[in-house]
C-alpha cells in the first residue's frame, strides 16, 4: 500500500488486528485516494456474537502501530467475501467497501451532527468528545492532513466546493459549521 508516501505491507497490520479479542478474519488493503494515493482500508469480520468499536480498535492500533500504518477507515462485516479455496476476494471485497462508502448519506440529520459524525471519523476520536467549540488547537489527532482529509469528505458528503478563504477560515467544528450552513440549503 502506497500510502501518503509510505510502502506498507497490509499483512504487518492484519498480525496486529488479529491479536485484538473478538476479530474472527481480516483483511488490509488500499483503495485508490487522490489526497493519500491509497488510504489504508481494514476490513473486519467480528466473533459471532461479539460486537467490535472503531474507536477501540484505532486506540490499540496506535499503541502497536506507527502512525501511518493506522487503517484510515475500519468496516464491520458479518462475512469477508471468500473463494472456493477460502482465501479473501479482494475484488469483491473492495465493491463491497465501495458500495457502503457510496450508501453513506446525510439522511435527515442536520449539518451540525454530520460535521462532528464525520469529524469524529477523521480523528479516530469517541462523538461525544468532540463539540461545536472543538478546534485544531484542542483536538487530539486535529493535524493539517486530517484537516485536509476531514474537508474533502465534507466536500463530497454535502456536494459542496470551499473557496481558499473558506478553506482558512475553518478553524473551528463551529467555523465549519457556519459556512457549510450557508453554502447547503436545508
Amino acid at each position: 500500500i502506497n500510502a501518503g508516501g509510505f510502502c506498507l505491507y497490509p499483512e504487518e497490520i492484519e498480525e496486529i488486528i488479529f491479536t485484538i479479542p473478538g476479530v474472527f478474519d481480516c483483511k488490509v488493503f488500499g483503495s485508490a485516494d487522490y489526497i493519500m494515493v491509497e488510504k489504508i482500508i481494514a476490513a473486519i469480520q467480528p466473533k459471532e456474537g461479539v460486537t467490535l468499536n472503531k474507536i477501540e480498535i484505532h486506540e490499540i492500533l496506535r499503541t502497536k502501530l506507527e502512525p501511518e500504518k493506522i487503517p484510515h477507515e475500519i468496516f464491520f462485516l458479518n462475512e469477508l467475501p471468500k473463494g472456493i479455496s477460502g482465501k479473501i476476494l479482494l475484488n469483491e471485497l473492495t465493491e463491497i467497501i465501495h458500495s457502503i462508502e457510496k450508501s453513506k448519506e446525510i439522511n435527515g440529520e442536520d449539518i451540525l451532527t454530520s460535521i462532528l459524525l464525520t469529524a469524529s471519523n477523521v480523528f479516530n476520536l469517541p462523538l461525544q468528545s468532540l463539540t461545536k467549540s472543538s478546534t485544531s488547537n484542542n483536538v487530539s489527532g486535529w493535524d493539517s492532513l486530517n484537516h485536509l482529509v476531514l474537508i474533502t469528505k465534507l466536500e463530497e458528503q454535502f456536494k459542496v466546493e470551499f473557496s481558499t478563504k473558506e478553506l482558512m477560515n475553518m478553524v473551528s467544528i463551529n467555523a465549519i459549521y457556519d459556512i457549510l450552513l450557508r453554502k447547503v440549503k436545508p
